[in-house]
Parts: structure tokens; C-alpha cells; sequence
């Protein structure tokens, strides 16, 4: 590593490590001043503007596919690249293919190029696993496993937030000189709480697509200040032949929605096909319970 690289590495973990020693007991939430005024009609219109935004990037053909899979390559920003950061080891600017099944958490993935081509790791039932020579092996990997998880439900949130006990919608807020309409989801309580994500989402006016989304991050692989737990995701989409509008770009960022400079890493999805494999392929491990999009209660 050179001198530079190095000093801007000190620099960033200083400036970590300051956060983490600053971080408060106050959970992040991403709840809005509209929120605190909210009546039972917000429920409905929250729901409906949810649904029309599924039905706008064609989400609800989620229930119809058996299988989707998409190559992602990884571009993280200097000097975030430094820190780490990064889920999917040797994923940097490397292509990694990944397998999902639709509105659950069971996935795969393959590093396809770099120091770690041919690695296959996958998540089924939430039993973490390493696939070699054809067969499976428990695995504990952590930030391996919430990859999977996170970057799954990222591609699918809003489809899947439809099931989620709590959404109404939360007012409007201006981004990059559009004014959106949006959306809060969570489950139980809109109160922050350990067991479960905020999410707000913002749908465009016109399009009536969700662009970004807000959230909070309760469980990552990193110790994280509670308050400062959230992250936001910028999305350019593009409708793939089967009708749906998938993700062909996403853009991370920490904390709430900033100009598209300011992420820490880019996400790009190509190749992307949909029922070009069975599911059988996503679970190797026989006699697991289907969890689909839920988690069992030892996860939470």
C-alpha cells in the first residue's frame, strides 16, 4: 500500500472509530414529520401508492418466476475501499454472479473472476453454506450470509414491504429537483425497535417507481453508532424482457439521501436472466423448513 493510500486509511479509521465512540444509545429511524400527524387514511394511501409502484416496475410478476440470476460487479468509491467494508470478498471490480429465489431468502452466489473465481457460497433457510466439488458445507461466514440476505431484499423490497404490518404514507420530500411521494414500511411499531428495519421509500410522481429508498440497518457485520445506522439506495432501473423493471445500477450510501457522488459504492447488475434455473439448485441441504420472506424467531 503507498503513502497515500495509507494515510487516507488512517484517516478513515480515525474517523470511525470517532464515530463509534460518539455514537449514542438512540436508534437511527427514518420517520417523518408527517408521520407524527398521520391518520388512518394514511394507511390506505400509503398501500396504494406501494401497489402502484409495483405494478409500475412490473414487481408483481415476482409471484410468477420460479428463479432470476445477474451479474454484479462491485465499485467501491476511494478511500471507503480501503476499510472493510465489503461482503462478498473479492468482489472488487470483479464480477460475481448471483442466484435468487423470488420473495424468499434463499440465494447464491459465484465469484467469477479474481483471486477468489469459482468461490460458491449460499444461504438457504438462513443455514449458511460453501458449495465445493458439488457439495454443500455449514459455512459461518456472517458478512458472507448478510450479502446475500441484504443485496436479495434491495433488488426486491418494494414487492415484498406490500406484507409488511405497518405502511402509510409519510408526505413528500424533494431530491435532486423532484418532489416524491413517500412511503414508510415496517413491522409492529413505527417506534425504532432491534427486531426489525425502517423503510422509507421514495416513488417518482410521474414514473411511479421507487428511485431510492431510506433505511435503517439493525444487524450488520460491523459494529455501527445505533444513531447512525441507515444507509440509502439510489436506483436506476431497467425493464427486462419478462416485463419487470430490475435494478440495473445501485448506488450505496451512508446515512440519509445525499447527491450521487457521495456513496461509498456502486453496485452494477448485468446478464441478468430470469427461469434459467430451477430452484432445486438454491437448495442443496434437504429437510430445511421454507422460511420464504420471513425469519425464524432465533434470527430476529
Amino acid at each position: 500500500m503507498n503513502y497515500v493510500k495509507r494515510i487516507a486509511l488512517y484517516k478513515l479509521m480515525g474517523f470511525y472509530m470517532a464515530l463509534l465512540l460518539m455514537g449514542g444509545c438512540k436508534m437511527a429511524s427514518v420517520t417523518t414529520d408527517y408521520m407524527a400527524l398521520s391518520t388512518l387514511s394514511d394507511e390506505q394511501k400509503g398501500r396504494e401508492l406501494l401497489a402502484e409502484a409495483v405494478k409500475a416496475m412490473g414487481y408483481d410478476k415476482l409471484e410468477t418466476i420460479e428463479s432470476y440470476q445477474a451479474d454484479m460487479e462491485f465499485d467501491w468509491r476511494f478511500p471507503w475501499t480501503l476499510m472493510p467494508m465489503n461482503a462478498v470478498p473479492g468482489s472488487k471490480n470483479k464480477l460475481t454472479r448471483f442466484h435468487f429465489l423470488p420473495n424468499s431468502f434463499d440465494g447464491q452466489y459465484e465469484n467469477l473472476e479474481g483471486r477468489k473465481k469459482g468461490d460458491i457460497y449460499g444461504l438457504q433457510s438462513w443455514e449458511f453454506y460453501k458449495m465445493e466439488d458439488g457439495r454443500h458445507t455449514a459455512s459461518k461466514s456472517e458478512k458472507r450470509a448478510w450479502a446475500l440476505a441484504t443485496y436479495h431484499y434491495l433488488i426486491e423490497g418494494p414487492f415484498r414491504l406490500q406484507h409488511a404490518d405497518i405502511v402509510q404514507y409519510a408526505g413528500k420530500a424533494e431530491y435532486e429537483g423532484v418532489t416524491y411521494e413517500l412511503v414508510f414500511a415496517t413491522w409492529d411499531t413505527t417506534d425504532p425497535h432491534k427486531g426489525h428495519d425502517q423503510w422509507l421509500l421514495y416513488i417518482h410522481p410521474e414514473t411511479k417507481m421507487v428511485d431510492l429508498v431510506n433505511a435503517t440497518i439493525r444487524e450488520y457485520f460491523l459494529p455501527m453508532p445505533k444513531n447512525m445506522a441507515e444507509g440509502t439506495v439510489l436506483y436506476k432501473r431497467k425493464k427486462h424482457e419478462s416485463g419487470i423493471y430490475f435494478p440495473e445500477e445501485m448506488v450505496i450510501q451512508l446515512m440519509s439521501p445525499k447527491k450521487e457522488k457521495k456513496h461509498v459504492y456502486k453496485i452494477l447488475m448485468g446478464n441478468l436472466q430470469v427461469d434459467s434455473f430451477s430452484e432445486d439448485k438454491l437448495r442443496p441441504i434437504p429437510g430445511l423448513k421454507e422460511y420464504g420472506d420471513a425469519k425464524p424467531e432465533t434470527k430476529r
